[in-house]
């Protein structure tokens, strides 16, 4: 159905009975279209095993397919049909392009899947001898490595688009310093390739940034001009002589960023010395106390980025523990969004749930189980 005649026919619905109207994916009208496996959404070998559990019997057919943006495009690896004969464990070699059953071949495409991006998606689908027909999408990723945060990371083996996907939020963040009394002096950590820094010096803050990213860092000087972006590793080394100078700091902003530090907390004592009596300290990190989290466990997508390395350490918990132990006083602490890229059926339920029903995002709002949190806190 086109989305303008869809929108047309909820919202006709929606008036009639008074009902929040809502169109669902096919697989969502009876537990029987939906094949019944165990996929990891995370995929560390050059190959992927999902436990098909269902009962059913008849031809299975598969494909996989290649990320365009956010979302699965065109197949990498042509359809296949086969027999299948009930439970089992099906093993897809990436390298080889061949599907196994066990130990016995069950398809084999002669080269390896070569994909756009790290992440992919497989179709699974189901005809029984009876016409019954189930149906299911996993979702899964390929983890980063030791491979350097330039360009490719910003623009497709990381983020889809950084610029475009961080640009939305800095009139909010603007905002955000204002309404929390920010003095002028303001230090972005993290400052990626200087967009945030750039929007707080129109804004009119004296704003400059850091990041460890040499790549990041070059692009961020020659958006910004002038001393205002310096490359600087936190947990390794001092603050660089001239950054320092700039000092101290009425406000520091951790956008994104804590959750990529090794030592979260070590990283933020660190940066204390910067700062200015009475600074403000705007952070927005991932939550592990989230919903998500809890449902998902490790197939959480706060471990997609591989240079989240502490993501598991900071939530909503640990930020009211920690900071004032650090000597920061929260002012305010909330968390927002389900945050998830799998196609499974089953996160895509989480999300369709957040995008149609304002309690559920109340919800997240109230006990705090939000993929993001943000936090404001003062200096004492």
């Amino acid at each position: 159905m086109p989305a303008l005649l869809r929108r047309i026919v909820t919202r006709l619905a929606g008036l009639l009975t008074r009902r929040q109207v809502v169109f669902l994916p096919r697989v969502a009208g009876a537990e029987a279209r939906l094949l019944d496996l165990r996929a990891p959404y995370r995929v560390d070998a050059t190959s992927v095993a999902i436990a098909v559990t269902d009962g059913r019997v008849g031809e299975m057919t598969i494909a996989v397919r290649g990320y365009s943006g956010h979302f699965p495009g065109r197949a990498v690896w042509r359809p296949w049909a086969f027999a299948h004969a009930g439970p089992c464990t099906y093993t897809l070699d990436l390298a080889t392009g061949t599907l196994w059953r066990g130990v016995a071949m069950v398809a084999q495409a002669g080269k390896a899947i070569t994909f756009p991006s790290r992440r992919f998606a497989i179709d699974w689908g189901l005809e029984t001898p009876s016409g019954e027909v189930a149906e299911r999408q996993t979702g899964h990723y390929r983890p980063g490595g030791d491979e350097p945060v330039d360009a490719a990371y910003f623009g497709g083996g990381n983020y889809v688009d950084h610029e475009a996907e961080s640009a939305g939020e800095h009139p909010a963040v603007v905002r955000l310093l204002k309404s929390h009394g920010a003095g002028p002096r303001v230090l972005e950590i993290g400052c990626a390739t200087g967009g945030l820094v750039a929007a707080l010096r129109a804004a009119g803050f004296d704003a400059v940034g850091a990041d460890f990213s040499e790549w990041a860092v070059g692009q961020a000087t020659a958006r910004l001009g002038g001393a205002h972006a310096w490359q600087w590793n936190v947990e390794r080394d001092p603050a660089p002589a001239a950054l320092a100078g700039r000092g101290p700091f009425d406000a520091l902003v951790l956008w994104v960023t804590l959750e990529h530090f090794r030592a979260p907390w070590a990283a933020l004592a660190a940066l204390a010395p910067l700062c200015a009596p009475g600074a403000r300290l705007f952070i927005k990190t991932t939550n592990a106390d989230s919903l998500t989290h809890q449902l998902f466990g490790g197939d959480w997508e706060g471990f997609y980025d591989w240079t989240h390395h502490g993501v598991s350490e900071v939530g909503v918990r640990s930020l009211r523990e920690r900071l004032p132990a650090l000597g920061w006083r929260v002012r305010a602490c909330a968390t927002e969004l389900v945050w998830d890229g799998s196609a499974d059926p089953l996160h895509a339920t989480v999300r369709e749930w957040h995008t149609h029903d304002a309690r559920f995002r109340r919800l997240l709002v109230e006990r705090e189980l939000g993929d993001l949190v943000t936090v404001v806190a003062e200096r004492g």
